[in-house]
C-alpha cells in the first residue's frame, strides 16, 4: 500500500538519478517556455520545444527498458509529465482558439479524462501497492495530442474546420486511452495482481 514510506523510497538516490528521470525532468521544465512562447506568438520556437519535448518523451521508454534503468520513481513521473504537458497544450489550445466552441468542449473532455486517470491510478497503486507503467494507449494518446498541437502551433490561422477535425481525431485516442486506462485500473482495484482471472491483459 502506498503511504508516506513509500513516497521516501521512491525519492532515494537511485531512484531519482537515472537518465530517464533526467529526460522527464527537462520536460516538466520544457513546459512553462513552450507556453509562454506561443502566448508571445513565437510559434516556431515553441514547436521546436515541443518536438524536444515529443523526442524526450520517447526516448526515455527506450533507455529505461534497454539500459534497465526502470524505475519505481519514472512510472509515477512519466504520466505526471505528460498530464502536466497536456494541461499545458490544452491552455495553449484556448490561448488561440478560445472563441471556438469546440476548442472549450476538448479542453473539458481533457480535464475529465486526466482526472479520472489520476484517481483510479492512485486507487489501483494503493490497492497493489506499486506503480503501473504507462500503456500504448496513453502513449498514442500523447503523440495524437501533441502531433495535433504541433500542426497547430505551425498553422496559427489555420482554417476552424479543420481545427474541428484535428481535435476529433485528438479527442478519439484521449477517450480510447480513457477507457481502456479506466478497465485496467478497476480490474487492479478489484482483482490486485495475482488474479489469474483478472480482466486487465
Amino acid at each position: 500500500m502506498y503511504d508516506i514510506r513509500s513516497f521516501r523510497r521512491l525519492l532515494k538516490k537511485e531512484q531519482v538519478c537515472t537518465i530517464p528521470n533526467y529526460m522527464s525532468f527537462a520536460r516538466l521544465l520544457l513546459i512553462p517556455f513552450i507556453i509562454w512562447f506561443y502566448a508571445h506568438e513565437n510559434y516556431t520556437v515553441a514547436v521546436v520545444l515541443l518536438a524536444v519535448s515529443e523526442l524526450t518523451d520517447v526516448l526515455d521508454g527506450i533507455v529505461a527498458r534497454k539500459f534497465d534503468m526502470i524505475t519505481e520513481l519514472g512510472k509515477v513521473l512519466d504520466p505526471i509529465c505528460d498530464k502536466v504537458m497536456q494541461g499545458g497544450l490544452g491552455a495553449c489550445l484556448l490561448i488561440r482558439h478560445g472563441d471556438l466552441w469546440y476548442a472549450w468542449v476538448f479542453f473539458a473532455l481533457l480535464v475529465v479524462k486526466e482526472l479520472s486517470m489520476l484517481i483510479l491510478g492512485w486507487a489501483a497503486a494503493r490497492r497493489t501497492g506499486h506503480m503501473v507503467g504507462a500503456q500504448w494507449y496513453g502513449k498514442l494518446s500523447t503523440v495524437v495530442l501533441n502531433s495535433v498541437m504541433i500542426v497547430l502551433f505551425l498553422l496559427p490561422d489555420l482554417n476552424p474546420m479543420y481545427i474541428a477535425v484535428l481535435l476529433a481525431l485528438a479527442g478519439a485516442a484521449m477517450l480510447l486511452s480513457m477507457v481502456l486506462y479506466t478497465r485496467l485500473w478497476l480490474g487492479l482495484i478489484r482483482y490486485g495482481d495475482g488474479e489469474q482471472d483478472a480482466p486487465v491483459s
